[in-house]
C-alpha cells in the first residue's frame, strides 16, 4: 500500500462526510421549521435510501470494474444536486426528487470509498480500520458542529449552498485519487460469494442493527431539540462529539484486539451491540448531561461494530469482487434503514421523538441473543 496515496484517499474520504454531516442532520429540524411532517420527513429520508436498494450491487461491481476515482467524482457531484434542491424549494414533491439524485451519489460515493478503502488496505487491515473510522468520525463530528453554528449564524439555504460548493470541490479533487485494480468477473461469482449461510447471516446481524440508523433519520435532532431543548448550536456539540466517540471506540476496539484482550471480532461485534443498544436506549433520559453521557458510550460501542464491519469484510470476501460483495450488505442495510425511517417518523409524531430511539435501542441489544445462539454465531472471527 502506498502510504501517500493512502493518506490522500483518507482525506477525500473524511471530508466527505464532513460535508454529509453539515447538512444531513439538520434536515429534520429545518422540515420542522417549514411546516412539514414526521411522516414527510420520514418520507423523504426513505426516498434518500432508495438507491441503495435499486442500485447498490451495480455500484459495487462498478467499483471493481472501473477507475473508482472517477466513480468519486461522479457521486460528489450527484450529492451536490441534494443540496441544490434544498436551496432552490420547499416543495416537498422537488425535495424527494432531488434526494433521489443526490441519494444515487451518496450511495456511489459511500460503495467507492469502502470499495478503494478495501483495495488499498487489503486483508490485514486492523489498524487501518481503526484510522479509518477515527478520521472519519472526527469528521462527521466536525461537519455536525460546523453545521450548528453555520445556521444558528446564517440560514439554513446558506449552509446548503456552501455544502454545494464544498461536494464541487471535493468533485475535483477526486480526479488526483489513486488508481486502483480493474477486474472483469461474472455475476454469477457474485452470487456464489454471498449466497452463503454465513454472509446471510451476517448480513441479517448488520441490517438489523441498521434499524437505529432509520429511528435516527427523523427522530434524533428533533429530540434533541424538543425532548432536551437544546439550541442549534447545543445540538452542534451533543451530536458533533458523539460522532468524535465513535473513532475513540474503534482505536479502543483495535487495541484490545492487538493486545488480546479480547480476543475475536465476534466478541468485538458483541460487546459494541450491547453498549450501542443499551446506551441509546438510556439517552432518552430526560437530563441533558446523564443524555449526553449515555450517548457518548453508545457512540463507542458504534465504533466496536464498525471496526468488525471493515475489518471483518475483506476475511469473508476475495478483494477482488470485496466491491460487489460488501455492496451487497450495503443493500441490506439501506433496505432497513429506508423501512425504519417511515415507520419510525410515524411513531415519533404519534408517541413521542424518544420512542423510535428506545425502540430501535432494544433491538440491538437483542441482535447478539442471535450471534450467540446461532450456529453460524462464529461467521464473524
Amino acid at each position: 500500500m502506498n502510504k501517500r496515496s493512502f493518506s490522500y484517499f483518507l482525506f477525500v474520504a473524511s471530508a466527505q462526510f464532513l460535508a454529509i454531516q453539515i447538512v444531513a442532520f439538520y434536515i429534520a429540524l429545518y422540515f420542522k421549521e417549514i411546516g412539514l411532517s414526521g411522516v414527510h420527513t420520514g418520507v423523504y429520508f426513505a426516498i434518500s435510501t432508495v438507491a441503495p436498494l435499486l442500485f447498490s450491487l451495480p455500484m459495487g461491481i462498478t467499483t471493481d470494474r472501473k477507475s473508482i476515482r472517477w466513480i468519486f467524482v461522479v457521486a460528489f457531484l450527484l450529492m451536490g444536486l441534494r443540496n441544490a434542491g434544498l436551496v432552490l424549494s420547499q416543495s416537498l414533491l422537488v425535495l424527494c426528487a432531488f434526494a433521489f439524485l443526490g441519494s444515487i451519489g451518496g450511495r456511489l460515493g459511500g460503495t467507492a470509498a469502502n470499495a478503494m478503502f478495501f483495495k488499498l488496505s487489503g486483508p490485514d487491515n486492523l489498524q487501518s480500520a481503526g484510522l479509518y473510522m477515527f478520521l472519519r468520525s472526527l469528521a462527521m463530528g466536525t461537519g455536525t458542529l460546523l453545521g450548528g453554528y453555520l445556521i444558528d449564524l446564517l440560514s439554513y439555504r446558506t449552509v446548503f449552498a456552501i455544502a454545494l460548493g464544498i461536494n464541487i470541490l471535493l468533485a475535483i479533487m477526486s480526479a488526483f485519487l489513486p488508481q486502483t485494480e480493474q477486474v472483469e468477473i461474472k455475476l454469477a461469482e457474485y452470487r456464489k460469494a454471498v449466497l452463503t449461510p454465513r454472509v446471510l447471516f451476517l448480513a441479517a446481524v448488520f441490517s438489523l442493527s441498521s434499524l437505529h440508523w432509520g429511528a435516527e433519520m427523523v427522530s434524533y435532532t428533533p429530540f434533541l431539540n424538543v425532548n432536551l431543548g437544546l439550541s442549534l448550536r447545543n445540538i452542534g456539540w451533543y451530536t458533533g462529539t458523539g460522532f468524535a466517540f465513535v473513532g475513540i471506540g474503534s482505536i479502543l476496539a483495535v487495541v484490545l484486539l492487538k493486545s488480546g484482550a479480547v480476543r475475536d471480532l465476534r466478541r468485538v461485534l458483541v460487546y459494541g451491540l450491547l453498549l450501542s443498544g443499551v446506551f441509546h436506549v438510556l439517552m432518552c433520559m430526560p437530563n441533558v448531561y446523564v443524555s449526553f453521557a449515555c450517548r457518548l458510550v453508545h457512540e463507542i460501542g458504534d465504533g466496536f461494530v464498525m471496526v468488525a464491519f471493515y475489518h471483518g469484510i475483506p476475511k469473508v470476501f476475495h478483494l477482488d469482487k470485496i466491491g460487489g460483495c460488501s455492496a451487497f450488505m450495503q443493500l441490506c442495510m439501506g433496505l432497513t434503514a429506508m423501512g425504519s425511517a417511515m415507520l419510525f417518523g410515524h411513531i415519533g409524531d404519534t408517541l413521542g421523538y424518544q420512542w423510535p430511539l428506545i425502540i430501535s435501542g432494544i433491538v440491538l441489544v437483542l441482535i447478539p441473543v442471535l450471534l450467540i445462539s446461532s450456529r453460524h454465531g462464529m461467521a464473524v472471527e
